[in-house]
């Protein structure tokens, strides 16, 4: 089971992937985040003692299968509350955003379905 914490940092990791040959930095970690330096390091070993990154000192992380899998579950569910929120109940996009990054943590991967189907159905 992961954390709340542990999905943004490793959501934060997959989104640094997408602009990076593949190796996040600590630094890049931290301000998008918006923590200190050693509050990500600190994550950094939690994270790779779970399993969910590949750490390397001064070169910096990348996902493993299993931290990704939960990344891109974790961006999914945002991606769908967000376009719920803004089509179904008006929403403007930057509320939305707020709403479904606080919310993505929270559902179980049947309601992300039901969400999707409602959005298909329009």
């Amino acid at each position: 089971m992961t954390t709340v914490a542990m999905e943004d940092y490793l959501k934060a990791i997959y989104h640094g992937q997408q602009e990076t040959d593949g190796r996040v930095q600590t630094s890049a970690v931290a301000a998008h985040l918006g923590v200190s330096l050693p509050s990500v390091s600190a994550m950094f070993r939690r994270l790779e003692h779970r399993g969910l990154v590949e750490h390397q000192k001064y070169r910096g992380v990348t996902l493993t299968a299993e931290g990704q899998q939960i990344a891109v579950e974790t961006v999914r569910h945002c991606l769908l509350l967000e376009a719920y929120l803004t089509k179904f109940l008006d929403h403007p996009d930057q509320a939305a955003h707020k709403e479904a990054d606080q919310l993505e943590h929270h559902i179980s991967e049947k309601f992300a379905e039901q969400i999707r189907d409602a959005l298909d159905d329009q």
